[in-house]
C-alpha cells in the first residue's frame, strides 16, 4: 500500500493480515520490518465492550542483511504513522504499546515512540496515556496506550488501563 499521507516522507507498506494483522515495509538499508497489531482483548476483562477492538502494537525487524545495527532512518516515524493511522480506521480500537526490554533499551524505545507521536500532524486525532511499571527482576518497563479520541469508550479504557498499572506496581 502505498503511503498516501505522505508518500515522499514514508515506505511504502504491505497489510498482510494474518493472526496479528501484520504489515510489512523494507527501509532503503534493506531491513525488513514487521509492524503487528497483535489481539490483546485478556488487557481489559472488566470491559468487554472494547475487548475485540484492543491491540498490542509491535515493531521487530525481522531481516536486517547487513547484520550491524540498525541505523537511525527518518523516514520510520511516518511509515509507522501511517501504518498506525491505517488500522484505526475504527473509532473503538484501542492499541497498547509495551516497550521491549530484553535488551536494556525499553526506555530509548519509549522516547523515540513519544518523539515520533508527539511531532506527527495526526496525534491531535489521538489520545495517548503513558505508564511505567517494575518487573520482578526491578527492570522498569513502559507502556502507552492509544485510543482516537471519538472512541466512545475512551475514558474508561484508559482509567482502567491506569487501574491495572496501579494494581500491577503494588509490593507483592
Amino acid at each position: 500500500m502505498q503511503n498516501e499521507e505522505h508518500p515522499l516522507l514514508g515506505y511504502d507498506f504491505e497489510f498482510l493480515g494474518g493472526l496479528d494483522n501484520s504489515y510489512y515495509f523494507i527501509t532503503k538499508n534493506e531491513i525488513v520490518y514487521e509492524v503487528k497489531f497483535k489481539t490483546s482483548g485478556y488487557v481489559f476483562d472488566k470491559l468487554p465492550a472494547i475487548q475485540s477492538h484492543t491491540f498490542e502494537f509491535i515493531i521487530e525487524v525481522i531481516e536486517n542483511p547487513k547484520g550491524t545495527a540498525v541505523p537511525f532512518d527518518n523516514m520510520m516515524r511516518n511509515t509507522v504513522a501511517a501504518i498506525i493511522l491505517d488500522f484505526f480506521n475504527h473509532d473503538k480500537t484501542v492499541v497498547i504499546y509495551v516497550c521491549d526490554t530484553s535488551d536494556a533499551r525499553g526506555m530509548a524505545r519509549f522516547r523515540k515512540f513519544n518523539s515520533w507521536f508527539s511531532t506527527h500532524p495526526a496525534a491531535a486525532k489521538f489520545s495517548k496515556h503513558d505508564i511505567g511499571l517494575m518487573e520482578v527482576n526491578e527492570t522498569p518497563f513502559f507502556a502507552s496506550i492509544i485510543t482516537r479520541i471519538d472512541n466512545p469508550l475512551g475514558r474508561q479504557v484508559v482509567w482502567q488501563f491506569l487501574e491495572l498499572a496501579t494494581q500491577y506496581n503494588q509490593p507483592k
